[in-house]
């Protein structure tokens, strides 16, 4: 019959030659070597065989894993399989990610063949990482899984737009990855949703409008994933600029101020004015304004010589007018003069007007208008206008004028012809 001695021996031996075995593993030899124990009668056989003594049935040893779940780090888009044995066949387990049971089916697949179990994981995305569980019931396993994500690419890139002012564009993408959080950008400028932008989001696909086009929107537009961009070009085409009322001709007083007035079909349009053909800018004289859709030309102060063609241009239409300055009616106040004097002398007639800078005058002689030039010196300082005649013949006696507006001066010239000397007398 075994004594304790025995025993002892026995399980030092089971112990060193079953590793895999744990401490709950030998409870039953352990109680072989507490006969105090109150349940032992069970363990030891009520009627032995003499001279021996009854072990333990294994099935009632717990189950423990022989062979461990181990840590896995892999790519997204991989599949894995986690494998564990148990110290015995046939045992049904539990799989859990963290707390969550896990059933066979979809991307996971369960198999258990004798004492081997497995856990196959498909297509592994990100939030498939963390700590997977193996439970027999005695005892658990558990492994890390480590899914290193793939960058979302760009499957189906931006395309290049051109469209039309007043229009609206959509810029489309694709990535890999559905509902990717992007960034779309004007250049360096973020966008952000408006009633100019609006975003759209639907899987793999982004979106990007842009409503109410104008040629200030051409430009590069990128999105961006934060590891990857894709750019394109918006080339906006303006549409003409039209007059919708045209400028209208205009009389105005020497000394008023005249407005010209036309409206575009499109506000805030770049205009340029000309006086005849030259380019009006902002002065003293002139002041350009601009509101919404109309446009102005203010001329200050008009003189005589701010008469003639105004014009107002777009980069695909023209309007204009003419201006008409009235002169103040001008009176003459000192009249001229009938001058006597030598053939070969130079005369000189001056007539004296009410208002200043009078433009609108004629010279003439004999009822012919006279021109300033070297033989005829016209000038006007103020109120006061000459007339100067230079080395005067016989042929030029007759009748000097001065006209302005309705009024007229006169004079007599007398050119006296040179005295012959006969024997050292005049006659």
């Amino acid at each position: 019959m075994l004594n304790l001695k025995m025993l002892e021996t026995m399980l030092v031996i089971v112990e060193t030659t079953s590793p895999l075995l744990t401490s709950k593993s030998m409870v039953g030899l352990s109680f072989y070597l507490n006969p105090q124990r109150p349940n032992n009668d069970k363990l030891i056989s009520q009627d032995p065989v003499p001279g021996s003594t009854t072990l333990p049935d294994s099935s009632e040893l717990p189950v423990v894993f022989k062979r461990e779940l181990q840590n896995q780090q892999l790519q997204e888009g991989d599949s894995v399989t986690l494998h564990c044995e148990l110290s015995k066949p046939g045992v049904p387990v539990v799989w859990r990610k963290g707390t969550q049971v896990i059933s066979s089916g979809g991307k996971y697949i369960i198999k258990q063949i004798s004492s081997t179990v497995e856990l196959k994981i498909t297509d592994v995305k990100p939030e498939d990482a963390g700590d997977y569980v193996c439970d027999c019931g005695d005892n658990i396993t558990t492994a890390n899984v480590k899914v290193n994500a793939l960058p979302a690419i760009f499957t189906q890139a931006l395309k290049n737009q051109t469209a039309v002012e007043g229009e609206t564009i959509s810029f489309q993408c694709e990535l890999s990855k559905a509902d990717i959080l992007v960034e779309w950008r004007r250049g360096e400028i973020g966008l952000c949703p408006c009633a100019k932008y609006e975003f759209k989001q639907d899987g793999h696909c982004a979106q990007l409008f842009i409503h109410d086009l104008e040629p200030e929107d051409s430009g590069d537009y990128i999105c961006d994933t934060g590891e990857r961009q894709s750019i394109a070009n918006l080339e906006v085409k303006a549409l003409p600029v039209l007059f919708k009322s045209p400028l209208k001709n205009l009389e105005s007083k020497a000394g008023k101020n005249a407005v010209f007035r036309c409206e575009l079909d499109k506000a805030g349009a770049k205009v340029i004015w000309r006086k005849d053909k030259s380019v009006i800018e902002a002065s003293k004289k002139y002041q350009l304004k601009q509101d919404g859709a109309v446009a102005e030309l203010i001329i200050y102060k008009l003189q005589g010589g701010d008469a003639g063609e105004y014009g107002c241009e777009t980069e695909h239409d023209r309007t204009s007018a003419k201006l008409v300055v009235k002169e103040p009616e001008i009176i003459i106040l000192t009249g001229l003069k009938s001058c006597i004097v030598n053939e070969g002398e130079d005369v000189h007639f001056e007539c004296l007007v009410s208002h200043d800078n009078a433009l609108i005058v004629q010279w003439t002689l004999q009822d012919v208008p006279l021109q300033n030039n070297e033989m005829n010196e016209i000038r006007m300082e103020g109120k006061r206008h000459t007339l100067t005649l230079r080395s005067v013949t016989q042929k030029d006696s007759g009748t000097v004028s001065f006209h302005v507006g309705a009024h007229t001066s006169f004079a007599c010239l007398t050119v006296k012809g040179k005295t012959k000397e006969l024997f050292g007398f005049s006659k």
